[in-house]
């Protein structure tokens, strides 16, 4: 019996007449053979493997990439799209968009954006933002990731706990494990003993790029009657950044340091001065280093019986020393004879540290102002610094150092500093350089020479030239009694 069957044609099918067989059905190719030269036999029919995803360029190659929408064009697999928050960024194509843009801190939004991150930080990529992941107790409160998580929030004055919750520093409040405190050389001070306020007042300095050092031929130039010679080392005048920073109003006085040595042997015995601690923001060697604790030279007093030594036993005349062994007439007078290392000792047990010369420099200039003399600059007299002019302003032999802040406020630096001319020298962080090496960027200058810096002047120095702010002097740090006090600094 015959049967209408199909017979497949290209594109079409024919009915006849045939004996009932087994045939493919209508659309399939029966071989190969039938297919063009664009197709191949896959899966029993012809395909265009030039365009097909499921078959491209041959049978066996199915079009896919990595997080993208592939497609095959003249039998290639390329990229079409990458999927939403991926990119291909080494045009590779055969690995598809390969970097997650949304969270990759190489490629962060856009192929080659890179995170910065910044010390005590981690860079993150959130959404295709850059972010920091903060280290346990540290914060950025600046919103400046370039610079990282810059504020310890267990110590700095400003961002106690919290960015923005600030301690009174007018009132000496320091920050301690994430709370306000009042700084424990003051505890028992009179809180009206330094011109009639709080000898702990430390002053918010904002920063900036200042000149620092002294200029050839601006006001605060050497004169052709000065040995010149001699103030070299103030040169060459060189660009300085510092970042905002709290410098204590007052120099260290007598009352102050009597209530570290009351507590130094107990602080010695719990392990302080710690490794790194008093450490200045991100430079590496500002902090207290631990040999400086068992130095064979004793440059640490080994206890307070040995620091209190060298305040009364000094090459200076004993009516001037302001120290005595018990509490007298001299607890609001600045402290002198301690070396460098006791100098930062008692700074970092205050909770601060030794400003940097370009900190103390900048306080003492004014920042871009320039300033000749911290006041500005008008000739030095007795109402605004403690010198020798031509003659001693307090005379010598009958306590020649003044009271912290004699001197009328009209002597005070712009941001309210006092006695940063004349009284005692003041010690700083750096080692001595000569000459300043150049530009820097919040530096302190720390390759070991034989001597620290001390600034600011004394009573017993004559000459207007050592009340520049751009005057410098310098000391081997061991050194005792040579009217060297210290003021203290701590990041903001």
């Amino acid at each position: 019996m015959k049967y209408l069957s199909k017979i497949p044609t290209r594109g079409f099918c024919i009915l006849t007449l045939a004996s009932f067989v087994a045939t493919p059905a209508c659309g399939s190719s029966s071989s190969a053979d039938e297919c063009s030269a664009s197709e191949r036999f896959c899966d029993g029919t012809c395909t265009n493997v030039t365009k097909n995803q499921d078959h491209c360029g041959d049978c066996s190659t199915r079009c896919s990439l990595a997080n993208s929408a592939a497609v095959c064009t003249d039998s290639q697999c390329s990229i079409g799209q990458c999927n939403s928050g991926w990119a291909d960024c080494n045009d590779a194509g055969a690995d598809g968009c390969e970097r997650s843009v949304s969270s990759d801190v190489l490629n962060c939004g856009a192929c080659g954006n890179v995170c910065p991150s910044g010390e005590h930080s981690t860079a993150t990529c959130i959404g295709g933002q850059c972010a920091l992941a903060c280290d346990s107790n540290f914060a950025d409160c600046d919103k400046a990731p370039e610079n990282g998580c810059e504020m310890n929030l267990l110590s700095s004055p400003s961002n106690c706990g919290a960015c923005g919750k600030s301690c009174n520093s007018a009132a000496g409040e320091i920050c301690v494990q994430g709370s306000c405190a009042q700084r424990p050389s003051c505890q028992n001070l009179d809180t009206t003993g330094c011109r009639g306020e709080n000898c702990c007042n430390a002053i918010l300095v904002a920063g900036g790029t200042f000149p620092m050092g002294r200029s050839i031929s601006g006001s605060d130039a050497c004169l052709p009657s000065w040995n010149c010679s001699l103030y070299n080392d103030e040169l060459p005048e060189h660009q300085a950044k510092v970042r905002a920073y709290y410098l204590d109003k007052y120099e260290v006085t007598v009352g102050r340091y009597r209530a570290f040595l009351a507590s130094y042997d107990a602080w010695l015995q719990s392990g302080h001065p710690l490794g790194d601690e008093g450490r200045f923001q991100s430079q590496p060697g500002t902090g207290w280093q631990l040999a400086w604790s068992t130095d064979t030279h004793h440059v640490l007093a080994s206890s307070s019986a040995n620091a209190t030594y060298p305040l009364t036993h000094g090459s200076q005349s004993d009516a001037d020393q302001t120290w005595t062994d018990s509490p007298g007439q001299a607890e609001y007078y600045p402290v002198f004879g301690m070396n460098w290392f006791m100098a930062e000792a008692f700074c970092i047990w205050d909770g601060g540290r030794l400003p940097t010369e370009a900190e103390w420099n900048y306080a003492a200039a004014g920042g871009t102002a320039q300033r000749v003399y911290p006041w500005g600059s008008a000739a030095p007299d007795c109402t605004y610094a403690n010198f020798y002019g031509t003659d001693y302003c307090v005379a010598p032999g009958t306590g020649a150092v003044n009271r912290v802040g004699s001197e009328s406020p009209k002597g005070d630096g712009l941001y309210g500093q006092a006695d940063l001319a004349g009284n005692v020298w003041e010690w700083v962080q750096d080692w001595y350089v000569d000459p300043y090496t150049g530009p820097c960027n919040n530096c302190a200058y720390l390759t070991a020479s034989s001597d620290r810096v001390v600034r600011g002047g004394a009573f017993t120095h004559g000459s207007a030239s050592v009340l520049f702010t751009s005057a410098r002097n310098h000391l081997n740090p061991s050194t005792l009694n040579y009217y060297s006090g210290a003021r203290c600094a701590r990041t903001r």
